[in-house]
């Protein structure tokens, strides 16, 4: 049963009323958006807005989309597939089309509501006060295509991630847990290294001066603390000591960092015995280790 508020449910007794989808983008670094598909801006009954693009977008295409959304009870998860025309619009300065191939949506979660309103209504209530609004579907970006003019987002049901089929354990020769994770003992806030963002810095390669030896971050985390670039995380590929050094990131931030923007450092493991592993965080880390390192390689088997 989804909720709905006393007001809501005697509007919707009346069998006459105004509804529009109303869309909620809340990107990794924690800035959230909102917008009405509808053809006029709307406000909920907490005074929060929804635009619906005016002159300059973006629009949101949602019709029948309801159609495609099915409710199931338990953990049975499903897709959204939703179309956006950007038009002159931007999403934190950058244009739709150059911000998803960049990753600014990377870990975005999207919630999909309907809004009600009585009727009539007419321009002379714009934004419509809404009486109450009711989810539809909520779940993480899961990739964009197209380009230009049209553009088509897939959106997975929270739910999916329930139905990853691991076993409870796992054996290789590498260790099993995540670092930092409960089983590994690692406190990787102590661990923290607090950089800034030297000239020549890009969204793939950050350029830093850092005092840790080669490749004591590969595998960590960088996090902006500061800049265009804040509340975002990414993960390191590769780190080359120096004054200054780099970091090659796994997939670039969406902004070139400036010069002087802080960020934050996480080292990684490799989940092995080298020193790229375990002793790189001394102590109970090795005690806990949950690799087999004499498991044979398949190849054994042939």
């Amino acid at each position: 049963m989804k909720p709905l508020s006393p007001a809501l449910r005697a509007l919707l007794a009346t069998r006459q009323f105004y509804c529009c989808d109303l869309v909620v983008l809340t990107l990794a670094g924690g800035a959230t958006h909102r917008y009405s598909a509808g053809d006029c801006d709307v406000k909920d009954v907490d005074g929060t807005l929804y635009s619906c693009g005016g002159m300059t977008g973006p629009f949101w295409i949602s019709s029948n989309r309801l159609g495609s959304i099915s409710q199931k009870l338990g953990t049975q998860a499903d897709t959204l597939t939703i179309d956006l025309l950007p038009g002159a619009s931007t999403i934190e300065g950058m244009e739709w089309g150059e911000a998803l191939p960049r990753g600014l949506l990377r870990g975005a979660i999207l919630e999909y509501r309907t809004g009600y309103a009585p009727v009539p209504v007419s321009a002379a209530c714009w934004p419509i006060p809404l009486t109450g609004t009711v989810r539809e579907f909520l779940g993480f970006f899961g990739g964009g295509d197209g380009g230009g003019s049209v553009l088509t987002l897939t959106v997975a049901d929270a739910r999916s991630r329930l139905q990853s089929p691991w076993p409870r354990n796992l054996y290789s020769p590498a260790c099993c847990e995540y670092v930092g994770a409960p089983g590994c003992g690692v406190d990787l806030d102590s661990f923290a290294v607090t950089a800034s963002a030297l000239a020549g810095s890009t969204g793939s390669i950050l350029v830093v001066s850092l005092a840790q030896d080669n490749g004591y971050f590969d595998l960590g985390s960088v996090s902006f603390t500061s800049g265009a670039n804040q509340g975002m995380s990414r993960s390191i590929r590769s780190h080359v000591a120096g004054s200054p050094g780099s970091l090659t990131l796994m997939t670039p931030f969406p902004v070139d960092p400036a010069p002087g923007d802080s960020l934050v450092l996480l080292p990684g493991c490799d989940g092995g015995f080298g020193h790229q592993g375990c002793p790189k965080f001394e102590g109970t880390p090795t005690l806990r280790f949950r690799g087999e390192p004499f498991v044979p390689p398949p190849t054994t088997a042939n």
